[in-house]
């Protein structure tokens, strides 16, 4: 009795064949991994309409209902609806749209011209949400959102005109930064090894100076550590004309982020490099179609305190260590420090200060990001922090290590590793007991969020996602193991606006949140 749950891609593009001046388009083609409870994902059923696709009990593949085609008439962009049938008659849709382009040598008849373009990062892979603007003469237009596949159009320009074409994208400035982009552009800091591109360049100038200095660490670090939300002197992104030469390709700063366009020619393109800011590795996730995987290897940077009680009112002094730093470059993690208010911190065998920490007192939370120009091994205690505890307890009760906020991670010559911490009550290692649920991030959200989590031991995990009469919205089950888990929630599977709550229940542990979605 299960509708299936339909996925549709954020927009395909196509292109009008020559020889007959259409294109024909199957709705299975604009799948992107819709699935139901009981019927297999390849005998699901795609309609553009919401009439039965089995009227007479046997789905034929070239069912009128399946495929639509376009014409010359039908050039730019076209919305549509996506049906998804399971094979017990159940349906639900989805709704993107259409990019048709004329193909060489198609539509000539055409008596307007057409603007074509693609964005994508530097290793090819298409940034979708940019907002690309058409002016004619300066003056503003229409505007053109990418979508999965990074292209877009306009056409009915007008011939022997001037336009101008700019895209712009200012959302997820932490999308693809971590701490290992603050390891690389301190080592071009320093000239051990210098940035290789001149988009590189452009990534690695947090604050838009046209040079790269350490107060470029700085702005970075502070979004790391999620004290800023965006770059105050900078865009999330920067977009170069594709066919743009740089004078001085070690000093990149003067390039066009638009391009000036004569329609001398039916069909022009336009094409950028996108440059995301902070990203110098190359680990952003430019578009809803990748994964945003990294390289990372099976070693875990263990952090060790020893476990001790106390009292409300008391000065503590946590000692941190760790028993496998071994040629660390880099660490950056959250922890959640219930009960436990901070005061200071003090370099051990690592130089830490203020600025390596980021303090979230209304969440109780602390945000930490520390890099080295070279790999730092020590059985040293590596820093202290000092806090006045509000609570009675013990340490093993109060910290924890998690992603709430900023991910955590470790770098050495081996690649990205995980941040856990133990505690130590003599000779034994005491696991820490916390159940915890986060905010969810970002709050408010447009398109995605992840809600984090920290079980004490490994079991299952309800979320139940609640609109503020408390009927159940969204339902997320699962089983995970000990330490931090998270849920990632789509808003096109909440299908609603505005407040909503999560609750997490696991065991004998329930937590509820209040978070925004917006238009």
């Amino acid at each position: 009795c299960k509708a299936p749950t339909p996925y549709c891609y954020n927009g395909i593009a196509t292109v009008v064949m020559p020889n007959t001046n259409e294109v024909t388009v199957w709705a299975r083609d604009l799948d992107a991994g819709s699935f139901d409870n009981c019927t297999d994902q390849d005998d699901l059923r795609f309609t553009f309409t919401s009439t039965h696709p089995d009227e007479d009990s046997t789905y034929v593949e070239d069912d009128r209902s399946g495929y639509m085609t376009f014409d010359c008439d039908q050039l730019g962009e076209v919305t549509v609806t996506i049906y998804v049938w399971d094979e017990e008659d159940n349906y639900d849709f989805c709704e993107t749209y259409l990019l048709i382009q004329p193909g060489i040598g198609a539509c000539q008849e055409s008596q307007s011209a057409t603007i074509i373009g693609n964005i994508a990062t530097e290793s090819a892979e298409a940034v979708e949400f940019a907002d690309v603007s058409l002016k004619l003469n300066d003056n503003p237009m229409t505007n053109y959102m990418t979508g999965v596949d990074g292209k877009f159009v306009f056409s009915g320009v007008q011939m022997n005109q001037i336009y101008k074409v700019q895209p712009i994208r200012n959302d997820a400035a932490d999308n693809g930064v971590s701490t290992l982009d603050l390891v690389f552009i301190q080592k071009h800091i320093l000239g051990i090894d210098k940035l290789a591109t001149p988009y590189k360049l452009i990534a690695a100038d947090i604050n838009s100076s046209s040079s790269i200095t350490a107060l470029d660490l700085v702005e970075l670090r502070k979004l790391i550590l999620g004290l800023y939300t965006e770059f105050p002197n900078n865009q999330s992104w920067r977009f170069v004309d594709a066919a743009y030469e740089f004078a001085n390709a070690q000093e990149p700063w003067n390039f066009a982020e638009y391009k000036d366009i004569t329609m001398t020619d039916q069909t022009v393109g336009a094409d950028f490099v996108a440059v995301k800011v902070g990203d110098v590795n190359g680990t952003v996730q430019a578009n809803s179609a990748l994964l945003g995987a990294e390289v990372r290897n099976n070693n875990k940077l263990v952090f060790q305190v020893a476990d001790q009680q106390v009292e409300a009112g008391q000065e503590v002094v946590v000692s941190f260590s760790a028993r496998n730093f071994n040629s660390i470059e880099g660490y950056q993690f959250t922890m959640s420090t219930k009960g436990l208010d901070y005061v200071s911190s003090e370099s051990g065998s690592i130089t830490i200060d203020n600025d390596n920490f980021g303090i979230h007192s209304d969440k109780g939370l602390i945000t930490t990001s520390w890099n080295s120009e070279r790999g730092v091994t020590s059985a040293d205690a590596l820093y202290t922090m000092t806090f006045t505890a509000s609570t009675s307890g013990s340490l093993s009760e109060m910290l924890s290590i998690n992603s709430a906020i900023t991910k955590a991670e470790s770098y050495n010559n081996q690649g990205i590793g995980g941040v856990t911490i133990e505690f130590v009550r003599g000779d034994e290692i005491v696991a820490s007991g916390l159940n915890e649920l986060y905010q969810n991030n970002p709050n408010p959200f447009g398109s995605q969020t992840i809600i984090g989590f920290t079980l004490a031991e490994e079991g299952a995990a309800t979320l139940k996602v609640m609109d503020v009469t408390g009927r159940l919205v969204k339902l997320y089950e699962g089983d995970f193991g000990k330490g931090y888990n998270q849920f990632k929630l789509m808003k096109k599977d909440l299908n609603s606006a505005g407040v909503l709550y999560y609750q997490l229940e696991s065991g004998d542990f329930v937590a509820t949140k209040k978070m925004i979605v917006i238009e």
